[in-house]
C-alpha cells in the first residue's frame, strides 16, 4: 500500500511539473504574422497588425482568444486590408512605424520613421486579465508633423 501511495504520488508530481512547464511555455508566446504580431500571455492575447504603413490595429481578448472582430473606429473594409511588415525582436516595423511590445506587460509602444514616440502604454499600469479591455492608459508625443 505505501508504495503504491508513492508510485501516485510521484505520478502526481510528475504532472504537477508537466502542467507547470506547459504553462509556463504558454504564458509568454509570440507568432509573427505577415502583417504584425500576436502574443499570448497567460489567458490574454493581443494581436497588433499594420492595416497601412502608417495605421495599426490592436485587438485583445482574454481567455486566449480574440473577441469578435468588429470596431467602431475601424471600418469594415479597411479591417480586411494589410500591409507586409519586418519583424523586430520585440514587434514588427513598416517604413512608417515601428511596433514594440513589452512581452512582461503587453506595453505597446509606437514609434514614428524618426524614433519619436507617437503612443506608448504606461510603465505603471501593465495589461493583466483582471484589467479591462478597453484600456487608456496612454502617453502620447506632443510632436506635431
Amino acid at each position: 500500500m505505501a508504495t503504491e501511495l508513492k508510485l501516485v504520488r510521484r505520478v502526481v508530481l510528475a504532472f504537477a511539473a508537466l502542467f507547470a512547464t506547459s504553462a509556463a511555455f504558454a504564458a509568454d508566446q509570440s507568432a509573427p504574422l505577415p502583417n504584425g504580431i500576436e502574443l499570448h500571455t497567460g489567458a490574454l492575447v493581443m494581436r497588433v497588425v499594420a492595416l497601412r504603413d502608417d495605421v495599426v490595429r490592436v485587438r485583445i481578448g482574454r481567455a486566449g482568444q480574440l473577441p469578435e472582430d468588429a470596431s467602431w473606429a475601424v471600418l469594415p473594409g479597411a479591417r480586411g486590408a494589410q500591409t507586409a511588415v519586418n519583424a523586430t525582436p520585440d514587434g514588427f516595423s513598416t517604413s512608417k512605424l515601428s511596433v514594440s511590445i513589452n512581452r512582461a506587460t503587453l506595453a505597446l509602444t509606437v514609434r514614428d520613421a524618426a524614433g519619436e514616440i507617437i503612443s506608448a502604454d504606461t510603465p505603471d499600469a501593465p495589461l493583466t486579465q483582471a484589467s479591462s479591455p478597453r484600456r487608456a492608459f496612454r502617453q502620447f508625443s506632443s510632436h506635431r508633423r
